[in-house]
């Protein structure tokens, strides 16, 4: 039986049949097998091998994540009802939350999705060459046979080729850059862990009182007034607050459910042989935790659940942030046999041997302030949804998760930024891709399906937005739809402040502006917890602390919000936009267009100096320092090169003087027309002269520059490579230089 064909054997062997057909000379075709053809081939199957170690990687990262908190239910049962099978059964969640963290190591270290889409983008590059090449299509339109046509192919695979490995070496830098600094930070945390002695200290016991006395006799217990004989708790606000760091000695087992242990009298009487000082009760169902984080911002590898009325013997008590408290038991609980937790203080109660209770009230969290008439207003960016670049009415989540991080901190331009590093994980609707992505920016959050409107409140007041997803079709009543927005703040009434990416709810959308409206809450519950109090779905930011320039922007009212943050991202100023185009530019014009470059260098993150530089000489070589906003020639010259061109899309007629060139890197042609109004949202195809005006003009040039990818070549300062991208050839390479070297004396690059 003959060997079935591979599909390597089949494509090598009908590419090798069409390049043999090729009049051209037998070295040419030896070439072509031996050079394009076996590249080819190679990145194809490199990006198959990285793809396959990708989906491997993640399916088990994935399945694991989902069967684990399976597991874990399972042991809560297993631990209370089969004594025999409890004592190994531990080990099994604990060895498959490793395989998950290995996989998912495994997968970063090894970048096998990056790679995938490199080799992936590398073979699609060649092959499309190859096909143009073949059909003398494209660049090669103008040779009139593939032996004249060889040279330019050969060039241009070469460049493929060149620039692959420019960018696999310019990546695997950045990426050990940051692994580099990743390891200097646990090297930091080991070292500030050895040095704290605190961790392994013993805590001194803290006797409950046995009778009425000076706050001053009993050490640490100055803020926990005494009850003699009192069972009843006072009331407490909400567990609250923004979250410290997680201690060092995290939880690496599973969570045990824990029923009351024993009677609190029997607890308070307890032999002081056992270290039983007193005792703590819980007044209703809680956590225990590693740290003072909100429970539902934890996992449930740290926190432990306890029922009411359990009681345990405690050794020593001490004060802790947001209201809670550090507790020592007289014995381990959980599956790690840890006796030291935290404990939401107005959860619990202490009480002395006596009986007598001990209510703990801990110094209140540091909260924002809030305004004279009580509202919170948190100054978050906006974007909008309905401009990004890609997939712009699926990505409300980006553009959400986007404005948060921006407002915590996060180096990115904007939600197109953000988008880019979302779709390296997965699709921008996956939250688990959205909590990579935020991780990689150095945001920390956690996704929730279980959330009520406390939940929102208590983020506020600890100074940090919440995404929230809501149904945002159909009547109040039976509501349809998905869609994420972020609560920024709450009103004085309890209405909600909100940046919604696709404008305002409450009009149906018909207003495409949503930063900083209010939705009523009666709208919110219906829309956000349609099926009870604890089913809304939203991500926290605990773990974050607000940048301290967003904390000014809130004592700065006489300046618009918006206004101070466009200050913030200029990138250039008027007059060193003069200062490049030279003496015979337009001054009044560069000075009208100031506000529109530093847009679009945002906005497509042209957003370092030497980038810059770049950009403006190209600019201003294009357009004769911002002089021409649109092609010079005349009606014959647009006739004859542009009029019939299906390579530009010009097929119907007329489309030659319609779509000529426009803008200051001169947009060309129905088919770039057509591109750059659905990237826009705005239909250039009937209103081509917008173009001509600003912000489009430069937006154009912004969008042209993004999307052949030039920064990439900007960022090695390679003039000719950037030069090549914008038209294809080194015309007019002089001036571009002269323009460049101005542009990096006055941005100092």
């Amino acid at each position: 039986m003959p060997k079935r064909k591979t599909y390597d054997d089949f494509v090598r062997e009908e590419m090798g049949g069409l390049i043999e057909q090729l009049q051209i000379p037998d070295l040419y075709k030896q070439s072509l097998k031996n050079r394009w053809l076996d590249q080819m081939m190679w990145a194809d199957k490199k990006a198959a091998q990285c793809r396959r170690w990708h989906y491997r990687l993640r399916l088990t990262t994935i399945i694991g994540g989902v069967i684990l908190p399976a597991l874990v239910g399972i042991n809560f049962q297993v631990d209370k009802d089969n004594p025999y099978v409890r004592d190994w059964f531990p080990y099994i969640p604990f060895a498959l939350s490793q395989i998950i963290a290995v996989t998912a190591a495994i997968d970063e270290f090894c970048r096998f999705g990056d790679r995938w889409r490199d080799y992936r983008r590398m073979s699609e590059d060649l092959k499309g060459e190859g096909w143009q090449y073949l059909q003398l299509s494209g660049p090669y339109e103008k040779s009139r046979t593939h032996t004249s046509g060889y040279p330019l192919f050969a060039g241009r695979v070469e460049s493929i080729i060149k620039n692959d490995v420019q960018n696999y070496i310019s990546d695997l830098l950045k990426h050990q850059a940051k692994q580099d600094e990743e390891i200097e930070k646990f090297v930091e945390s080991a070292r500030t862990v050895t040095e704290d002695r605190s961790l392994l200290a013993k805590p001194e016991p803290i006797y409950p009182p046995v009778d009425p006395s000076p706050p001053s006799t009993y050490p640490d217990l100055e803020s926990y007034p005494t009850a003699p004989g009192s069972s009843t708790a006072p009331a407490y606000p909400p567990e609250t607050g923004n979250a410290p760091p997680i201690m060092s000695n995290q939880l690496d087992g599973v969570a045990t459910l824990l029923s009351p242990t024993m009677p609190a009298s029997a607890a308070a009487t307890a032999p002081s042989s056992v270290g039983v000082v007193g005792t703590l009760r819980t007044r209703q169902d809680t956590d225990f935790k590693l740290s003072t984080q909100p429970s539902q911002s934890l996992p449930a590898t740290q926190k432990m659940r306890v029922t009411s009325g359990s009681a345990f013997g405690l050794q020593a008590f001490t004060n802790a942030e947001n209201q809670h408290l550090r507790v020592t038991f007289n014995r381990g609980l959980g599956a790690e046999n840890r006796n030291t937790w935290f404990v939401f203080a107005p959860h619990i109660e202490l009480i002395g041997k006596n009986g007598q209770v001990i209510n703990p009230t801990p110094p209140p969290t540091l909260q924002p302030t809030p305004s004279r008439n009580g509202e919170i207003r948190l100054p978050v960016p906006y974007f909008s949804q309905r401009d990004n670049m890609e997939e712009a009415f699926r990505t409300c989540n980006t553009s959400s998760c986007a404005m948060v991080a921006k407002f915590l901190g996060a180096k990115i331009s904007g939600d197109d930024a953000y988008f880019q590093i979302v779709i390296k994980y997965g699709d921008t609707t996956d939250h688990n891709a959205q909590t990579q992505a935020l991780a990689e920016l150095g945001i920390k959050s956690t996704w929730h399906t279980d959330l009520n409107f406390d939940a929102l409140d208590q983020s506020l007041a600890a100074g940090l937005p919440s995404v929230i997803g809501i149904l945002h079709r159909g009547p109040l009543d039976a509501p349809t739809g998905g869609h994420m927005l972020v609560v920024l703040g709450r009103t004085a009434s309890g209405d909600y402040i909100v940046n919604d990416p696709f404008g305002n709810l409450l009009d149906d959308y018909s207003s495409t502006n949503g930063g900083g409206i209010v939705y009523p809450r009666n709208v919110l519950k219906h829309r956000w917890t349609p099926d009870g109090n604890n089913s809304g779905w939203g991500r926290l930011f605990y773990g974050n602390s607000p940048p301290v320039a967003a904390r000014s922007l809130q004592t700065a009212p006489s300046k618009g919000i918006s206004s101070i943050l466009s200050i913030l991202s200029q990138h250039i100023t008027a007059d060193q936009l003069i200062q490049i185009a030279g003496p015979d530019a337009p001054a009044d014009r560069l000075r009208s267009f100031t506000a529109a470059v530093n847009q679009t260098l945002e906005k497509f993150q042209i957003n370092t100096p030497l980038r810059i530089a770049h950009f403006l000489a190209q600019v201003m070589h294009e357009s004769g320092g911002f002089q021409y906003l649109r092609e010079i020639w005349g009606p014959t010259e647009w006739q004859v090169s542009y009029e019939g061109r299906e390579d530009l899309g010009n097929t119907e007629p007329g489309d030659g003087k319609r779509f000529m060139g426009r803008g200051l890197i001169q947009l060309t042609g129905r088919a770039n027309y057509t591109e750059f109004s659905q990237a826009m949202n705005v239909d250039f195809l009937s209103k081509p002269e917008l173009l001509e005006q600003a912000p489009y003009a430069i937006l154009a040039a912004g969008w042209y520059w993004n999307s052949r990818k030039i920064n990439d070549p900007a960022d090695r300062d390679d003039l000719e490579e950037v030069t090549r991208r914008i038209n294809e050839g080194l015309l007019g390479l002089d001036d571009r230089a002269a323009y460049l070297r101005k542009a990096k004396s006055i941005l100092k690059c």
